[in-house]
């Protein structure tokens, strides 16, 4: 009986229709009459119009104010959210909270579950495009494209139809993933250095800003800083040096060259010229994430060339000499370096050869 008694209700708020069969009722029963005995009546009017219409709080019936919110109206929810209606139903209908064939109605008599919708409309109130997030978040160009195709940040609506052209992002969404990327750093210090941002990070690891961005997610980063100075997903600062060496998967037993640089106490420009004059062994591996080739030397065949030759300044570490001094002794005793000096742009020496000699100096 109550949904007939309904046909003809204008749902628009304070106009209960007063030509409809329900507007007549519902006039008589608030107005002109307050007999007790309709009671009843009144609360089953009261609790299906709360159950079926867009009322909520301010909204009363019966003089009773309504303290919740069962359904709203598109109308109802851009008076709430302070969207604009013609935007709100778009969001509405590409969120899936209501279906297409009814939006060719009034924004009041659109109607929708406001309970399912909570948090949908607290995002509307925020809501804004790629390029407005990009902005947001300081995130240089294409890299905003690039972090929403790895799924990084998300919008709360998907757009790309007829009916929704931008993604809608949310400003908390956003503030969630910066806080993720900035979760272990620390503010950038005067002694701290070699730090980049993420792309020139990205850059002189040889690999894509998204892969430093996952590492900062998953927190495999342990050098992170922030600049203060700076806003957003630029204020981000990484060591390439760790990103380097977390990207690139390493056959167990095989050093990088530049751990090979680190133990010969020596330059990339040194350690590639020995490779390259076949004094030490390397091996090519392919780079798990760049798919480019990268030089390895084992662990084995590193002993073995330290064992069999030193470098001038290690030499005169070991002997106590001062290395210039060392370099006169050994060639007055017509000791000469293994291997030419300006190939390989450093002097080594067989150890065999000079070991004799340096025991018995003086110093």
């Amino acid at each position: 009986m109550l949904t007939r008694l309904q046909d003809g209700f204008q749902q628009r708020k304070g106009d209960w229709g007063p030509r409809s069969v329900f507007g007549r009722l519902y006039e008589w029963l608030a107005h002109e009459t307050s007999d007790p005995a309709y009671d009843p009546l009144r609360d089953i009017i009261r609790k299906h119009v709360i159950e079926t219409m867009p009322v909520g709080p301010g909204d009363q019936i019966f003089g009773r104010e309504v303290t919740i919110r069962r359904l709203h109206s598109v109308r109802s929810a851009s008076l709430e959210t302070g969207a604009h209606p013609k935007r709100l139903r778009k969001l509405l209908h590409a969120a899936g909270h209501i279906p297409a064939e009814v939006l060719a109605l009034s924004d009041e008599r659109i109607v929708f579950d406001a309970d399912e919708a909570h948090g949908f409309l607290d995002r509307i109130t925020e809501a804004m495009s790629l390029n407005e997030a990009r902005e947001y978040l300081n995130i240089p160009r294409p890299q905003e494209r690039h972090l929403f195709e790895a799924g990084h940040i998300r919008p709360f609506v998907m757009g790309g139809t007829e009916v929704l052209k931008d993604h809608a992002f949310a400003k908390r969404d956003l503030d969630a993933f910066l806080d993720r990327l900035l979760i272990d750093a620390s503010e950038l210090a005067p002694g701290d250095d070699g730090f980049l941002p993420i792309s020139a990070a990205a850059q002189r690891a040889t690999c894509s800003a998204m892969k430093v961005v996952e590492l900062l997610l998953r927190r495999r980063l342990t050098r992170v800083r922030y600049r203060p100075d700076v806003a957003g997903y630029l204020s981000v600062m990484v060591d390439p040096d760790e990103v380097k060496d977390l990207l690139y998967e390493r056959t167990e037993g095989t050093l990088s060259l530049r751990e090979v640089e680190q133990m010969l106490r020596s330059s990339t420009r040194v350690v590639a010229a020995l490779i390259e004059l076949g004094h030490l062994g390397a091996s090519v591996v392919v780079h798990p994430v760049s798919r480019l080739k990268q030089r390895v030397v084992s662990e084995q065949e590193l002993d073995r060339f330290t064992k069999r030759f030193v470098n001038l300044h290690s030499l005169a570490k070991e002997s106590g000499v001062h290395f210039r001094k060392l370099a006169n002794i050994l060639d007055d005793r017509g000791i000469e370096p293994a291997f030419d000096p300006e190939a390989v742009h450093a002097t080594f020496y067989e150890r065999l050869v000079v070991a004799d000699g340096v025991s018995r100096l003086d110093g």
